[in-house]
Protein backbone atom coordinates (compact mmCIF):
# COMPACT_ATOMS: atom_id res chain seq x y z
CA UNK A 1 0.00 0.00 0.00
CA UNK A 2 1.35 3.40 -0.90
CA UNK A 3 0.24 6.96 -0.34
CA UNK A 4 0.20 8.45 -3.80
CA UNK A 5 -0.45 12.11 -3.01
CA UNK A 6 2.31 14.24 -1.55
CA UNK A 7 -0.42 16.57 -0.36
CA UNK A 8 -1.93 13.72 1.61
CA UNK A 9 1.41 12.93 3.21
CA UNK A 10 1.86 16.55 4.18
CA UNK A 11 -1.55 16.47 5.81
CA UNK A 12 -1.20 13.05 7.38
CA UNK A 13 2.22 13.22 8.97
CA UNK A 14 1.51 16.21 11.24
CA UNK A 15 -1.64 14.45 12.43
CA UNK A 16 0.36 11.34 13.19
CA UNK A 17 2.82 13.35 15.25
CA UNK A 18 0.00 15.11 17.11
CA UNK A 19 -1.87 11.92 17.96
CA UNK A 20 -2.65 11.06 21.56
CA UNK A 21 -1.20 7.72 22.66
CA UNK A 22 -1.67 5.41 25.61
CA UNK A 23 0.88 2.81 26.66
CA UNK A 24 0.55 -0.66 25.23
CA UNK A 25 -0.77 -3.30 27.60
CA UNK A 26 1.79 -4.71 30.00
CA UNK A 27 4.04 -7.67 29.34
CA UNK A 28 3.68 -9.38 25.97
CA UNK A 29 2.18 -6.34 24.27
CA UNK A 30 5.63 -4.89 23.73
CA UNK A 31 7.09 -8.08 22.28
CA UNK A 32 7.42 -7.50 18.54
CA UNK A 33 7.89 -11.23 17.96
CA UNK A 34 4.20 -12.01 18.51
CA UNK A 35 1.79 -12.86 15.74
CA UNK A 36 -1.86 -11.93 16.13
CA UNK A 37 -5.04 -13.37 14.67
CA UNK A 38 -6.40 -9.96 13.77
CA UNK A 39 -5.18 -6.37 13.52
CA UNK A 40 -8.24 -4.15 13.94
CA UNK A 41 -8.57 -0.41 13.44
CA UNK A 42 -11.62 0.99 15.22
CA UNK A 43 -12.44 4.27 13.45
CA UNK A 44 -15.17 6.36 15.09
CA UNK A 45 -16.96 9.30 13.46
CA UNK A 46 -16.99 12.36 15.75
CA UNK A 47 -18.09 15.00 13.23
CA UNK A 48 -20.33 17.84 14.39
CA UNK A 49 -23.46 16.03 13.21
CA UNK A 50 -23.09 14.30 16.58
CA UNK A 51 -23.67 16.14 19.83
CA UNK A 52 -21.20 15.81 22.68
CA UNK A 53 -23.69 13.54 24.43
CA UNK A 54 -23.83 11.30 21.36
CA UNK A 55 -20.03 11.21 21.07
CA UNK A 56 -19.85 10.14 24.73
CA UNK A 57 -22.48 7.46 24.10
CA UNK A 58 -20.43 6.18 21.19
CA UNK A 59 -17.23 5.99 23.27
CA UNK A 60 -19.13 4.21 26.04
CA UNK A 61 -20.51 1.81 23.43
CA UNK A 62 -17.05 0.92 22.17
CA UNK A 63 -15.77 0.49 25.73
CA UNK A 64 -18.68 -1.63 26.95
CA UNK A 65 -18.65 -3.80 23.82
CA UNK A 66 -14.94 -4.53 24.29
CA UNK A 67 -15.60 -5.51 27.91
CA UNK A 68 -18.21 -8.09 26.95
CA UNK A 69 -17.16 -11.61 28.03
CA UNK A 70 -18.19 -12.90 24.60
CA UNK A 71 -15.65 -10.60 22.93
CA UNK A 72 -12.82 -11.90 25.11
CA UNK A 73 -14.04 -15.44 24.37
CA UNK A 74 -13.87 -14.66 20.67
CA UNK A 75 -10.30 -13.38 21.07
CA UNK A 76 -9.31 -16.59 22.83
CA UNK A 77 -10.93 -18.73 20.14
CA UNK A 78 -8.28 -17.81 17.56
CA UNK A 79 -5.14 -19.73 16.71
CA UNK A 80 -2.91 -17.17 18.45
CA UNK A 81 -5.51 -16.23 21.07
CA UNK A 82 -4.70 -12.54 20.77
CA UNK A 83 -5.52 -9.59 18.54
CA UNK A 84 -4.12 -6.08 18.07
CA UNK A 85 -6.36 -3.01 18.27
CA UNK A 86 -5.97 0.70 17.67
CA UNK A 87 -8.78 3.22 18.19
CA UNK A 88 -9.03 6.56 16.39
CA UNK A 89 -11.59 9.31 15.90
CA UNK A 90 -12.18 11.20 12.64
CA UNK A 91 -14.36 13.84 11.03
CA UNK A 92 -13.45 15.97 8.00
CA UNK A 93 -10.53 15.85 5.58
CA UNK A 94 -7.29 16.03 7.57
CA UNK A 95 -9.13 15.61 10.86
CA UNK A 96 -8.22 12.41 12.70
CA UNK A 97 -6.68 11.55 16.03
CA UNK A 98 -5.37 8.32 17.49
CA UNK A 99 -6.69 7.74 21.00
CA UNK A 100 -5.25 4.25 21.57
CA UNK A 101 -2.14 3.19 19.69
CA UNK A 102 -1.62 -0.44 18.64
CA UNK A 103 -2.20 -2.55 21.73
CA UNK A 104 -2.23 -6.31 22.18
CA UNK A 105 -5.48 -7.73 23.56
CA UNK A 106 -4.92 -11.13 25.08
CA UNK A 107 -6.13 -10.82 28.66
CA UNK A 108 -9.04 -9.28 30.51
CA UNK A 109 -6.69 -6.67 31.95
CA UNK A 110 -5.48 -5.53 28.52
CA UNK A 111 -9.06 -5.19 27.30
CA UNK A 112 -10.03 -3.20 30.40
CA UNK A 113 -7.13 -0.79 29.87
CA UNK A 114 -8.16 -0.02 26.30
CA UNK A 115 -11.85 0.26 27.20
CA UNK A 116 -11.16 2.71 30.02
CA UNK A 117 -8.93 4.87 27.82
CA UNK A 118 -11.64 5.12 25.16
CA UNK A 119 -14.35 5.86 27.72
CA UNK A 120 -12.40 8.59 29.50
CA UNK A 121 -10.96 10.34 26.44
CA UNK A 122 -11.88 14.00 26.01
CA UNK A 123 -10.83 15.63 22.75
CA UNK A 124 -9.78 19.25 22.60
CA UNK A 125 -12.22 21.45 20.65
CA UNK A 126 -11.13 21.82 17.04
CA UNK A 127 -10.81 25.25 15.46
CA UNK A 128 -10.56 23.86 11.94
CA UNK A 129 -13.62 24.39 9.75
CA UNK A 130 -13.55 20.85 8.40
CA UNK A 131 -14.17 19.33 11.82
CA UNK A 132 -17.87 19.61 11.00
CA UNK A 133 -17.60 17.69 7.75
CA UNK A 134 -17.54 13.94 7.09
CA UNK A 135 -14.63 12.51 5.11
CA UNK A 136 -14.96 8.74 4.99
CA UNK A 137 -12.25 8.74 2.33
CA UNK A 138 -9.76 10.38 4.68
CA UNK A 139 -10.80 8.09 7.53
CA UNK A 140 -10.07 5.06 5.33
CA UNK A 141 -6.69 6.38 4.21
CA UNK A 142 -5.69 7.37 7.73
CA UNK A 143 -6.83 3.99 9.06
CA UNK A 144 -4.98 2.09 6.32
CA UNK A 145 -1.83 4.07 7.11
CA UNK A 146 -1.88 2.78 10.69
CA UNK A 147 -1.02 -0.73 9.56
CA UNK A 148 2.45 0.53 8.62
CA UNK A 149 3.28 0.88 12.30
CA UNK A 150 1.76 -2.45 13.39
CA UNK A 151 4.39 -4.15 15.59
CA UNK A 152 3.13 -7.70 15.01
CA UNK A 153 2.40 -9.98 12.08
CA UNK A 154 -1.34 -10.30 11.55
CA UNK A 155 -3.34 -13.08 9.94
CA UNK A 156 -5.99 -10.54 8.95
CA UNK A 157 -6.23 -6.74 8.81
CA UNK A 158 -9.59 -5.02 9.24
CA UNK A 159 -10.85 -1.45 9.41
CA UNK A 160 -14.05 -1.14 11.45
CA UNK A 161 -15.58 2.24 10.60
CA UNK A 162 -18.67 3.78 12.19
CA UNK A 163 -20.45 6.90 11.00
CA UNK A 164 -23.77 8.71 10.75
CA UNK A 165 -23.46 10.24 7.28
CA UNK A 166 -22.12 9.94 3.76
CA UNK A 167 -18.79 11.20 2.50
CA UNK A 168 -19.10 14.97 1.93
CA UNK A 169 -15.53 16.23 2.25
CA UNK A 170 -12.20 15.51 0.58
CA UNK A 171 -11.82 13.03 -2.25
CA UNK A 172 -14.36 10.44 -3.31
CA UNK A 173 -14.51 7.27 -1.25
CA UNK A 174 -13.73 4.88 -4.12
CA UNK A 175 -9.95 5.55 -4.49
CA UNK A 176 -9.29 5.27 -0.75
CA UNK A 177 -11.45 2.15 -0.54
CA UNK A 178 -9.73 0.57 -3.57
CA UNK A 179 -6.29 1.24 -2.11
CA UNK A 180 -7.22 -0.47 1.16
CA UNK A 181 -8.74 -3.46 -0.62
CA UNK A 182 -5.68 -3.67 -2.87
CA UNK A 183 -3.59 -4.07 0.28
CA UNK A 184 -5.83 -6.95 1.41
CA UNK A 185 -7.44 -4.89 4.15
CA UNK A 186 -11.09 -5.68 4.86
CA UNK A 187 -13.44 -2.78 5.58
CA UNK A 188 -16.51 -3.37 7.75
CA UNK A 189 -19.06 -0.69 8.57
CA UNK A 190 -21.41 0.35 11.33
CA UNK A 191 -23.78 2.97 9.88
CA UNK A 192 -25.60 4.92 12.61
CA UNK A 193 -29.16 6.14 12.17
CA UNK A 194 -31.82 5.99 9.50
CA UNK A 195 -30.59 8.84 7.33
CA UNK A 196 -31.44 8.90 3.63
CA UNK A 197 -29.46 10.75 0.96
CA UNK A 198 -30.76 10.97 -2.58
CA UNK A 199 -33.26 8.26 -1.80
CA UNK A 200 -30.56 5.87 -0.58
CA UNK A 201 -30.59 4.78 3.09
CA UNK A 202 -27.30 5.19 4.92
CA UNK A 203 -26.99 1.43 5.45
CA UNK A 204 -27.30 0.85 1.70
CA UNK A 205 -24.70 3.54 1.04
CA UNK A 206 -22.23 1.85 3.40
CA UNK A 207 -22.92 -1.53 1.80
CA UNK A 208 -22.41 -0.13 -1.71
CA UNK A 209 -19.64 2.43 -1.31
CA UNK A 210 -17.72 1.83 1.91
CA UNK A 211 -17.25 -1.81 2.91
CA UNK A 212 -15.30 -4.42 1.00
CA UNK A 213 -12.83 -7.28 1.23
CA UNK A 214 -13.02 -10.82 2.56
CA UNK A 215 -16.22 -11.47 4.53
CA UNK A 216 -17.00 -7.73 4.69
CA UNK A 217 -20.30 -6.78 6.31
CA UNK A 218 -22.27 -3.93 7.84
CA UNK A 219 -23.94 -3.86 11.25
CA UNK A 220 -26.52 -1.05 11.08
CA UNK A 221 -27.74 0.60 14.27
CA UNK A 222 -30.84 2.78 14.48
CA UNK A 223 -29.49 5.06 17.22
CA UNK A 224 -26.49 5.46 19.50
CA UNK A 225 -28.63 4.14 22.37
CA UNK A 226 -28.25 0.72 20.71
CA UNK A 227 -24.60 1.21 19.75
CA UNK A 228 -23.13 -1.07 22.43
CA UNK A 229 -25.23 -4.07 21.38
CA UNK A 230 -24.46 -3.56 17.71
CA UNK A 231 -20.73 -3.09 18.32
CA UNK A 232 -20.56 -6.17 20.53
CA UNK A 233 -22.16 -8.27 17.78
CA UNK A 234 -19.83 -6.73 15.22
CA UNK A 235 -16.70 -7.45 17.26
CA UNK A 236 -17.81 -11.02 17.90
CA UNK A 237 -18.29 -11.57 14.19
CA UNK A 238 -15.03 -9.90 13.14
CA UNK A 239 -12.89 -11.67 15.72
CA UNK A 240 -14.45 -15.13 15.65
CA UNK A 241 -14.21 -15.30 11.86
CA UNK A 242 -10.60 -14.21 11.80
CA UNK A 243 -8.97 -17.51 10.82
CA UNK A 244 -11.39 -18.34 7.99
CA UNK A 245 -12.75 -21.42 9.74
CA UNK A 246 -16.22 -19.98 10.23
CA UNK A 247 -18.65 -19.43 7.37
CA UNK A 248 -22.34 -18.73 7.04
CA UNK A 249 -22.56 -16.89 10.33
CA UNK A 250 -26.22 -16.07 9.82
CA UNK A 251 -26.91 -19.78 9.51
CA UNK A 252 -24.61 -20.70 12.36
CA UNK A 253 -22.55 -23.23 10.41
CA UNK A 254 -18.88 -24.09 10.63
CA UNK A 255 -16.71 -24.77 7.62
CA UNK A 256 -15.85 -28.39 6.97
CA UNK A 257 -12.72 -29.34 8.91
CA UNK A 258 -11.63 -31.63 11.68
CA UNK A 259 -12.69 -30.89 15.27
CA UNK A 260 -10.51 -28.65 17.42
CA UNK A 261 -10.56 -27.91 21.16
CA UNK A 262 -12.12 -24.51 20.41
CA UNK A 263 -15.12 -25.81 18.46
CA UNK A 264 -17.52 -25.65 21.41
CA UNK A 265 -16.49 -22.06 22.04
CA UNK A 266 -16.93 -21.17 18.38
CA UNK A 267 -20.39 -22.73 18.29
CA UNK A 268 -21.32 -20.64 21.33
CA UNK A 269 -20.11 -17.45 19.64
CA UNK A 270 -22.03 -18.27 16.46
CA UNK A 271 -25.20 -18.77 18.52
CA UNK A 272 -24.69 -15.35 20.14
CA UNK A 273 -24.61 -13.49 16.81
CA UNK A 274 -27.45 -15.26 15.00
Amino acid sequence: MGIKSTGYLACLLPLTLMSTFVPASNGSATDAGHAVDLALVLAADVSSSMTQVEVALQRDGYADALLSPSVLAAIRSGAHKRIAVTYLEWSGEGMAQIVVKWTLLDTGASVEQVAETIRSFVAEPSRRSRAGRTSISYALRYSSYQFRSLPWQAERRVIDISGDGINNDGEEVEPARAEALGSRITINGLPIGNGVNGGEPLSDYYARAVIGGDNAFIEPVASLRDFEIAMERKLQREIANLDGNMIGLAGGKLASRGPTPDDDLREEIVALIR
